[in-house]
């Protein structure tokens, strides 16, 4: 691919736009200086970075790898600004090129060039259900794309997610374990990433890697009846959509009582104030 061939370190995109997750703040005021904030997107190609799938090469790559280990470290900062060693692996290449904020510029020392990144469809519904978890392909160096038997970008990695997919992939009983999974909609088609709330249509044709994920999640149905594992859809607990609205509904439910109570006890003060002037007069 055409960082690592060049750079010795190849990254992947992330399905969501730049500085969704990361803070700026982490490149402007620390790794370097705000002219160097457009420096982090163009080694990502627009994205944030995707850190399932690296690939190194130790030796030509020792002194990025320093620096990398140096910024997970710093925990309390990219913890926060960032989802910490996700990120790292950009950052650390940001921080080289611009010598540390000293104006030292010098050459990429990593990036996502070569890589496209997108995510399944699950077509059983119209429009279908984006299905979580990245799919990565091989591009190569003029863009056009490095061709499977289909004439499609090839398919290098997919990185599924059970704990979003499930339901969605029938490893039990017969037939296709992805009947009703479609490769792909691209992350260059659609900025918005599978988060948004609008559904969109895979852009691929259906056939082009139909082969792929047949022989990925047969794979995968073969191995979990070998161990004789089964398999259970995950509580709706383990949802993290599910346990944000029940802490959202807790917080605001907490905040509605105490003003309710607050209202209330303000209420009984102005009362019993005018007992007691009531009294007063009454004395007198």
């Amino acid at each position: 691919m055409q960082s690592y061939r060049d750079l010795g370190v190849q990254l992947f995109k992330d399905y969501v736009r730049a500085f969704h997750i990361v803070d700026p703040w982490i490149i402007s005021s620390y790794l370097a200086t705000s002219d160097e904030v457009s420096t982090y997107t163009r080694l990502t190609q627009g994205a944030e970075c995707d850190s399932s799938v690296v690939v190194v090469d130790t030796v030509r790559a020792w002194r990025y790898l320093h620096v990398v280990a140096a910024l997970n470290w710093w925990k309390r900062v990219v913890d926060r600004h960032a989802w910490g060693d996700k990120d790292t692996w950009v950052l650390a290449a940001v921080a080289l090129m611009a010598g540390g904020g000293k104006g030292e510029h010098t050459s990429e020392h990593a990036s996502t060039a070569g890589s496209a990144v997108g995510w399944l469809g699950h077509t059983a519904t119209d429009p279908p259900t984006a299905v979580w978890g990245h799919v990565q392909f091989r591009r190569n160096q003029n863009g056009i794309g490095a061709r499977n038997q289909n004439g499609s970008d090839e398919l290098l990695y997919l990185n599924w997610q059970p704990h979003y997919a499930a339901g969605f992939i029938a490893f039990e009983g017969g037939g296709r374990a992805g009947e009703d999974i479609q490769c792909c909609v691209r992350l260059e088609d659609h900025w918005a990433g599978p988060h948004d709330e609008e559904r969109v249509r895979p852009s691929t044709d259906a056939a082009a890697y139909a082969t792929d994920l047949d022989r990925t999640f047969g794979d995968v149905r073969i191995a979990l009846r070998a161990l004789g594992a089964e398999l259970h859809k995950p509580h709706w607990w383990g949802q993290v959509r599910y346990r944000r609205c029940i802490i959202y509904i807790f917080v605001l439910a907490l905040g509605c009582s105490l003003l309710v109570w607050s209202v209330a006890q303000a209420l009984l003060l102005a009362h019993r104030a005018r007992d007691v002037k009531s009294w007063s007069r009454d004395s007198i």
